[in-house]
């Protein structure tokens, strides 16, 4: 199976080839044309037509955006009103949050906006905000990758709940230091029930392994299932 020529390939093909192809004899001519009808996969009397300047060069043509400048701008200002998390979480809050910032005048769209904003995929809301996430730089974290875990555990956005029964717990460690990961600072351990929304919040001095267990003993005596 040959692979197939790219629109911009064919067109330099042919704007290398034509002023060679007007040049040549008959029977070149024959040759030539052979080669660009077997690499551009045009029909001969087109390429005979082309080649000649009978009928028009390839044209190479680009696609309109479908997200203009006020999909993408507005984009960035539900990004940064939902304190710039992530794509995934922030997709199912899309429609929350143009509808509050619509209602304290923030925001004024047009339905059209609207819709695309809220037919956004997370990796196409990655796309379209990575030149507006590089001025920011990386986040600080203080969270090490477990790669083991991390095959094992299924991550899960907010719209992606659907357990019915108590039970079912988002465990959290939020640390709050600011712009640095240096020192020592208060870390909240946030546990909540996914089907009741229960939350338990621990201020914990530090991230220990005794600390956290010591929190998650607690909670099991305060929660109400």
């Amino acid at each position: 199976m040959g692979l197939k020529m790219t629109a911009s390939g064919r067109r330099e093909l042919f704007e290398a080839l034509r002023p060679v192809y007007r040049a040549a004899s008959w029977i070149d001519k024959g040759l030539l044309l052979d080669g660009f009808v077997a690499g551009t996969g045009y029909n001969r009397k087109h390429a005979i037509a082309l080649l000649n300047g009978e009928s028009k060069a390839p044209i190479k043509r680009t696609r309109k955006p479908k997200y203009g400048t006020t999909v993408v701008e507005t984009l960035i200002v539900l990004w940064k009103a939902a304190n710039r998390i992530c794509s995934q979480r922030l997709v199912p809050f899309i429609p929350t949050l143009i509808e509050s910032l619509e209602r304290f005048g923030h925001l004024n769209l047009d339905f059209e906006t609207k819709c695309l904003l809220c037919s956004l995929s997370a990796a196409t809301m990655d796309r379209l905000l990575k030149s507006e996430r590089k001025k920011y730089g990386k986040r600080k974290s203080t969270t090490r990758p477990g790669h083991l875990l991390k095959r094992q555990i299924a991550v899960r956005t907010y719209s992606d709940w659907n357990e019915a029964r108590p039970g079912f717990l988002e465990i959290d460690l939020v640390a709050h230091g600011g712009e640095t990961a240096s020192g020592q600072f208060l870390n909240t351990l946030t546990i909540t029930d996914i089907a009741s929304t229960w939350t338990e919040c621990f201020g914990l001095i530090s991230k220990s392994e005794v600390a956290v267990v010591e929190a998650l003993t607690t909670a099991q005596g305060q929660l109400p299932f």
